[in-house]
């Protein structure tokens, strides 16, 4: 299951159904959704496909304690940095604590929970991951926008090394017409020199003929 975009989901792991309801009801007024989980694996198999604002983990479960799925949920990239809250119900204990902190969590609360610190706890993240959304979307429309501006200026230098190929093509033609045309100036010259003598000898020769008597009929 995909996050929705726009919207931030909280996952909250205990294995007793009342404080997974208790939770939610606290946080109901944040406007996130609520993910459950009744178990570490099950927190797992979740964060396999789907990112959350927050983790609220229960320490104390069978099978997978808090501290176990902290440290599996940390050596995944994808959640490695995911806030998490260690929720217990037992009494203070400071190297549970220290453990929590070592394992990266942001906060260790009590039971039982006050739902107004759980509110005011938990509404930093959802808004912390909303404004990481916003700063992702704000970039990915500037590089939208760079990739578009790039393309256009390929275009416009496309465009501009086209008409100067085809001005280069232009003048070479231009080029070639004016060598055809002296070309021919030079080889009708080159052709007049020669044909000036045959032409006065044909005109002389026909002036000749022109002046022989008519030959009479036998």
């Amino acid at each position: 299951m995909q996050v929705e975009s726009g919207q931030s989901d909280i996952l909250v792991v205990d294995d007793n159904p009342a404080n997974l309801l208790a939770v939610e009801a606290a946080l109901g007024e944040l406007g996130a959704r609520m993910v459950r989980a009744q178990s570490g694996s099950e927190a797992l198999k979740l964060l396999l496909s789907q990112d959350f604002a927050l983790i609220l983990l229960d320490v104390k479960m069978p099978s997978m304690d808090g501290f176990e799925t902290a440290r599996l949920i940390r050596g995944r990239r994808r959640s490695s940095h995911t806030p998490i809250i260690f929720v217990t119900a037992h009494g203070r204990d400071d190297r549970e604590v220290l453990a929590a902190y070592e394992l990266g969590a942001v906060d260790f609360l009590f039971k039982p929970i006050v739902p107004e610190v759980l509110r005011a706890k938990a509404s930093v993240f959802v808004e912390l991951q909303s404004r990481t959304r916003e700063v992702a979307r704000q970039a990915e429309l500037i590089r939208d926008h760079e990739r578009r501006e790039h393309e256009r200026s390929l275009a416009a230098e496309r465009s501009r090394w086209e008409a100067e190929a085809l001005h280069r093509q232009m003048e070479q033609l231009a080029d070639v017409d004016r060598r055809k045309d002296q070309f021919l100036a030079l080889l009708g010259h080159e052709l007049r020199n020669p044909l000036a003598p045959m032409m006065a000898g044909l005109q002389l020769l026909r002036a000749g003929i022109a002046s022989f008597p008519p030959l009479e009929k036998s």
